[in-house]
């Protein structure tokens, strides 16, 4: 059994549809949520809710890999509302992932959408603040209409003392770890780095990179905390291969954005 747990708060446009997503691939979604809106969403989709309010990253966290206890999981899937999986995800990953406490891809591919500057867009207040943090309700046609281009970059992982480190969004971590580490498996004082503080607690860990198996980060300008890709150091996609690569492994981010 695979129980996924994602921590949600805001990016309301996507976390409907990277819910369904994963119905599709995992036994049971937790969701860690503090507003009504996201609450809600979760429910519609199944998910079972832990309420963490305030908490910093790596508390909310904990709180939802301690109630994915109760699942009786073989694994925990790490994960954020931005993170997509392909469809043999769990089919290529589990097999390798029952000789590690935790396994995941060294790489990924990031969907950047870029839309135009929503202050200036007369229905602003169905969206967006000036924040750029979506609130209430929201309307995907409307959004689109303002996209003024996507791009997709691959990024070929860690580099230096992390290298061969899997990155945080897919990991699967093995229930005996879980158990070791009193289901806690981030430092809850943490704000960032929590990737880095779950690998702390283990040497046995592993990375992989697969043609059958992707990861795809969605990010956008409308909120924030995207992952800074170098372009100068991997690889931006051209349209016609960023097409065909969803197209493959992705058709839902085609037809949305």
């Amino acid at each position: 059994m695979v129980v996924a747990v994602i921590p949600v708060l805001g990016r309301i446009p996507l976390l409907e549809y990277t819910l369904k997503r994963l119905n599709n691939i995992v036994d049971q979604i937790i969701c860690i949520v503090e507003r009504p809106d996201d609450r809600q969403v979760c429910a519609d989709n199944g998910a079972f809710i832990v309420n963490s309010y305030g908490n910093r990253l790596g508390k909310k966290w904990n709180d939802g890999f301690w109630e994915a206890k109760q699942f009786n999981p073989d694994f925990v899937l790490h994960m954020s509302t931005r993170n997509w999986f392909s469809d043999d995800y769990l089919k290529v990953m589990l097999p390798i992932a029952q000789n590690y406490e935790i396994t995941g891809m060294l790489d990924f591919y990031q969907l950047s959408l870029y839309y135009r500057n929503i202050d200036d867009y007369k229905d602003k207040i169905e969206y967006i603040n000036k924040t750029h943090k979506f609130v209430g309700s929201y309307d995907l046609d409307l959004m689109n209409k303002n996209l003024i281009r996507r791009e997709l970059i691959y990024w070929k992982g860690y580099e230096n003392y992390r290298k061969g480190e899997p990155v945080g969004g897919g990991r699967l971590i093995r229930r005996d770890y879980l158990d070791r580490v009193n289901w806690n498996p981030f430092d809850p004082k943490f704000y960032k780095n929590l990737d880095g503080s779950m690998i702390a607690k283990t040497d046995n860990f592993k990375g992989v990179r697969s043609k059958d198996a992707h990861v795809l980060a969605i990010s956008t300008n409308l909120w924030g905390n995207k992952t800074k890709i170098d372009k100068n150091s991997n690889t931006l996609y051209s349209e016609t291969r960023a097409n065909n690569y969803l197209k493959k492994w992705f058709p839902e981010a085609l037809n949305l954005f």
